[in-house]
This record gives C-alpha cells, structure tokens and sequence, in this order.
C-alpha cells in the first residue's frame, strides 16, 4: 500500500473529507488530493500533524508498522488532548482565584482574578480557532498576567494574598513555558 493509499484510508475511516483534512493542517484540499494520489508527499511536519489528526503512529502512518490506532484507554495523549487538559486546569485554577477574591475583597485580586478567567476563555476558545494570531495573542496576555500577578504581590496587604499572587505569576510562568514548546505550537500553525 502507498502512503497516498494509506492516507486516504485513514480519513475515510475516520470520516473526515479533504476539507476537513486541509483545515486542521491549514493547507488547501488540492494538497490533501496530490498526497493522496501520490503525486506529492508532506512533509515530515505535516506527517506528524496527520498522525495527531487520525490518532496513529508516524509508522502506522507511512504504512511501516501494522495498523493498530490508539485506544482511548491509551496512556499517550494527543497535544491535542495535553492542550485541552490544561487548559481545564487552567480554568480550574482561575476559577478558584476568583472565588478567593470575592471572598477576601481588595480590588487588585479581584482585577487579577477577572483577567485570569478571561484569559481562560480565550485559551478555550483556542482549541476552535487555531491560528498563529491566537496563539500569540494568548502569549502576550499571559505575559500581562504575570505582571498583573507581580503588582499584586507588591500591593498585597495581607501575607496570603501576597503568597497566592506569587503562586499564580509562577503558575503562569509554567503555563508560558508549555505554551511555547514545539507540540503546542504545532497545534496553532504549520512551518
């Protein structure tokens, strides 16, 4: 079997159309028809993004390894489904900042907490509108946060405040670093 035969095999099985195929890779329909007829081949980026999108091992997918997609009990997950789950826990953690801040008042936290679950609902919105623009949007607000995160740990009047303000600016840090690494921003665009 070819690559341009098993390509085709795996979109049909998972019920996929050429379009929907040329969406999430963010190529054109024409594409996915030349790699399909063998007439070209995708790159080794596009190769992983295919092996995401139909849920198969880059060997499954070049035909090199017998099929065997992965099952939902499967300990590895898509970056898909890593960006999705931390997203969640984002959220979560957001949700919590602003129940404390409702709680224990003073307006920097309150403002912070407002930002935060804001942000959260751009990262949500992310997993539908996948581009470059948003992928650097949510950069540039997370680093916002991070600042907003530090003015709060200067103007915080009482030491838990001040102490939950440092957890969140490092928790930012670590949710920058995630946003930066190479599977995430494979999501987001193709080189």
């Amino acid at each position: 079997m070819t690559l341009g035969e098993n390509l085709q095999r795996l979109r049909k099985e998972k019920e996929l159309s050429q379009e929907d195929v040329a969406r999430a890779l963010f190529v054109s329909r024409q594409t996915i028809s030349k790699w399909e007829t063998d007439k070209a081949e995708p790159g080794v980026d596009n190769l992983k993004a295919l092996a995401d999108l139909y849920e198969v091992t880059l060997d499954q997918l070049t035909g090199r390894a017998q099929m065997e997609t992965y099952s939902k009990g499967s300990h590895e997950q898509t970056p898909f489904d890593q960006y999705r789950t931390m997203a969640l826990i984002r959220l979560a953690v957001w949700l919590a900042v602003a129940a404390a801040g409702q709680l224990h008042g003073g307006e920097p936290f309150q403002v912070l907490a407002f930002a935060g679950t804001l942000g959260s609902a751009a990262v949500f919105l992310s997993l539908w509108f996948r581009s470059i623009y948003v992928w650097g949007g949510i950069l540039c607000g997370e680093g916002l946060s991070i600042l907003v995160s530090a003015i709060c740990t200067i103007c915080a009047k009482q030491l838990a405040s001040g102490i939950i303000s440092v957890g969140l600016a490092a928790m930012l840090g670590i949710w920058v670093k995630y946003l930066s690494s190479e599977s995430v921003r494979q999501l987001f665009y193709e080189k």
